[in-house]
């Protein structure tokens, strides 16, 4: 019988230090996707900037086109 404590507290505390180690990686996967994540939001932030420059710029072409045509 007291092999079997021993056995079931050495189990437990593997068991811990296991847990605690899963705890660990989960915590450092939660942040690594939550960088991720901000990046990805920083890039969204930048494509839809450089998308209005972009429409914007193909308007004044369009306009300067129609100013170039009317001089012709």
């Amino acid at each position: 019988e007291q092999g079997n404590i021993h056995n079931l507290i050495r189990e437990r505390d593997m068991m811990k230090k296991n847990l605690s180690k899963v705890e660990d990686t989960n915590n450092k996967n939660k942040d690594e996707l939550s960088r991720k994540q901000n990046y990805i939001s920083t890039l969204q932030e930048k494509l839809n900037l450089k998308t209005a420059t972009c429409t914007e710029l193909m308007g004044l072409i369009s306009q300067v086109e129609k100013e170039r045509d009317s001089y012709s």
